[in-house]
């Protein structure tokens, strides 16, 4: 089941016009057109597609039903061989932070820490505030199902599920109720995030370069 397939007459049975379907789901209609065309294969914003035009995400990607980056998943975990593990690009913002772009790059086959890692992901690395733990094009890899470990590596989220604008990957120090105490590397410092606006922290379980 793919987006080139189904998206089109979900949407028109619906009622629904190309630019009606992107205001709704907060996208452009470049992208819906892409879907439709099978230019574009996968997006970020497939669960919120799917709730609109009444339809499981099942309808566009069996896969995706139930890897949404944002949800806490229940199910057993599974090992593929597949390419199935998306890796997303990033860009260097300020003071450390990475622009992540949600539109996966590549599909790899699942690096050896993310085989039992439901909904596992990659963001390709820009900028050297964690050199020399992570150089710019490493891969860092993500599990998003498990709690992030004090003294471990993780990736914070700046903004809500539909409005992510920055990320960080820094060493978690320890967490209080309002914030996340964290460490980089170059230049070395400790600083604090507020989980008011850095709600997501997701374990970063390894990296992986080519």
């Amino acid at each position: 089941m793919t987006f080139a397939n189904n998206l089109k007459p979900l949407r028109e049975a619906q009622g629904l016009s190309q630019p009606q379907l992107a205001k709704l789901a907060g996208v452009s209609q470049s992208l819906i057109a892409q879907l439709e065309s099978g230019a574009v294969t996968s997006t970020k914003h497939i669960f919120k597609i799917a709730k609109i035009v009444k339809a499981p995400v099942s309808a566009f990607d069996e896969s995706a039903a139930d890897q949404d980056i944002g949800t806490k998943l229940q199910k057993a975990p599974i090992v593929s061989n597949r390419a199935d593990t998306p890796i997303y690009t990033s860009a260097e913002g300020g003071r450390g932070a990475l622009i992540v772009t949600w539109e996966p790059v590549e599909w790899i086959v699942r690096p050896a820490p993310l085989l039992h890692a439901k909904g596992g992901y990659g963001v390709l690395v820009s900028g050297d505030s964690m050199f020399p733990a992570y150089e710019p094009g490493d891969t860092a890899l993500v599990n998003p199902l498990i709690k992030p470990a004090l003294m471990r590596d993780a990736i914070f989220f700046k903004g809500d599920d539909d409005n992510i604008s920055e990320a960080l990957i820094k060493r978690l120090i320890r967490a209080s109720s309002t914030e996340w105490h964290v460490r980089q590397w170059n230049p070395a410092r400790d600083f604090t995030l507020k989980r008011a606006e850095w709600g997501r922290c997701h374990a970063v379980i390894g990296k992986w370069g080519r």
